[in-house]
């Protein structure tokens, strides 16, 4: 007998997702217009693919996606920028959805590009079990490990 989750929500671990993270890794904000691709895969398995078009000339700072099927009325997302103390700037996603500021779009549903809230998806940490987090600290034990001790099998 497992254990039952909290929440039927789906979790961000099982959709796609874009972050500006890895659109800093292809050097896409360094001024103009970049392209690239991007492709998902779940240990080794090829999942799927995504096309993107980043502009970051002022005044039209968005991110174009095309491929994969997305609809065509949300098929972009803005984008807006915040100064770094050390100089420099950082970039965000305009969820399409809600206008909020985030620095991760999930391609759930299989429709468009917006945010965890408006999917609303949670995450696998917030379905766990932490009743017995506090005890076990006092105990000193890791709460992971015990929690991974109480959940084992009985055969």
């Amino acid at each position: 007998m497992g254990r039952h989750p909290y929440s039927d929500r789906h979790t961000v671990e099982e959709y796609s997702s874009i972050t500006t993270k890895s659109l800093y890794q292809f050097k896409c904000f360094t001024g103009g217009g970049k392209s690239g691709c991007i492709s998902w895969d779940n240990k080794g398995k090829y999942i799927s693919h995504i096309y993107f078009t980043v502009s970051t000339i002022l005044g039209n700072e968005r991110i174009h996606f095309h491929g994969m099927g997305i609809a065509s009325t949300n098929n972009q997302a803005r984008l807006d920028s915040t100064p770094c103390f050390f100089g420099g700037r950082r970039f965000w996603f305009i969820c399409p959805d809600c206008t909020r500021r985030v620095g991760v779009l999930y391609f759930a549903n299989e429709k468009h590009f917006a945010c965890r809230l408006c999917h609303k998806l949670t995450y696998i940490s917030t379905k766990e079990n932490h009743k017995f987090d506090s005890l076990f600290w006092q105990m000193g034990i890791d709460p992971k490990e015990g929690r991974s001790f109480f959940n084992r099998r009985k055969n």
